[in-house]
């Protein structure tokens, strides 16, 4: 197995800016392995005959191989290319296939805003699978767009930040970098990216660090 994961903890400070990143990480798992690892906290561990529920989102891409999710309304096949969409409180479990195995990333945040973000973005409260297809493609839901070469960039970056950064300019990078909102036309974009400039500036100024870009 290859395996790389950051849990961070999160304050009250966090808690209050309103969308934080909790954990991030990538798991190779090989055709026949066990799963899931062993090595994750308590509340994030299960086993595929009690499933499990989270405190907070989770998104998880799945880069290559196959496998099965289960939530409590449904049942699907997982392909590479599929995000899978984990509320919190919603019962679920899932496998990678034992003759494919399976390579996934994940991200998991919390926070008044991110619910009131991903919440409304079009997703079955109840769990959700969408297909993002290839590195450079994106699947809009409702407003948003989630492309799927931003979800690569955006897990690898923080699964190796420092939990200062992942916790606090994390979610404002999930929130204006992982979700892009539909804009009708180029004067539309150009002003979003000097928003999101001018938003990365601010959160240099305020917590002394340099944010990651794409």
């Amino acid at each position: 197995m290859n395996a790389s994961y950051r849990y961070f903890p999160v304050s009250s400070a966090q808690q209050a800016w309103g969308l934080y990143v909790t954990c991030a990480g990538h798991h190779t798992i090989q055709p026949g392995a066990a799963f899931p690892p062993t090595g994750h906290p308590d509340e994030y561990y299960f086993t595929w005959e009690k499933g499990r529920t989270l405190p907070e989102w989770q998104l998880t891409l799945l880069e290559n191989g196959a496998g099965e999710i289960e939530f409590a309304h449904t049942r699907a096949t997982l392909a590479a290319g599929s995000l899978i969409v984990l509320p919190p409180g919603v019962w679920h479990r899932y496998r990678p296939n034992a003759r494919t195995g399976w390579t996934t990333d994940w991200i998991g945040f919390g926070g008044d805003l991110a619910d009131r973000l991903v919440g409304g973005a079009g997703f079955d409260p109840r769990g959700d699978v969408r297909p993002l297809g290839d590195a450079d493609g994106g699947k809009r839901v409702g407003r948003i767009e989630i492309r799927a070469d931003s979800v690569r960039v955006f897990l690898r970056q923080y699964r190796s930040a420092d939990h200062h950064l992942a916790g606090r300019a994390g979610g404002t990078q999930l929130s204006h970098r992982l979700f892009h909102r539909r804009h009708g036309g180029g004067h539309q974009r150009r002003q979003a990216n000097q928003r999101n400039t001018v938003f990365d500036r601010r959160l240099h100024h305020r917590f002394g660090r340099n944010v990651p870009s794409e």
